[in-house]
């Protein structure tokens, strides 16, 4: 395991960064740096009654018409250039 000599653990780069965590913080954690060990865990979030599963489906028959009146207008498309000529 690497060590931080004591002139680098005297350096600025251990001072407190954004409030996260002071030096007393760090040096009782063996002067390790790894951040997960100085943030918190994001609280659960409560149901706020959004069906997912229903939207994707209606998500899903929506691109499944789109898709349908695309191939139509494709088609429409295709039929007027033949008409021009092109």
């Amino acid at each position: 395991m690497l060590r931080a000599n004591s002139n680098y653990a005297s350096n600025e780069y251990f001072l407190p960064v954004m409030g996260l965590a002071d030096r007393a913080e760090i040096a009782a954690n063996d002067w390790s740096l790894t951040p997960g060990r100085y943030v918190g865990v994001a609280p659960e979030m409560e149901e706020d009654g959004f069906d997912f599963e229903e939207a994707l489906r209606e998500i899903h028959v929506e691109l499944e018409d789109l898709n349908t009146e695309a191939v139509r207008l494709a088609a429409t498309i295709k039929k007027n250039f033949e008409e021009l000529g092109i």
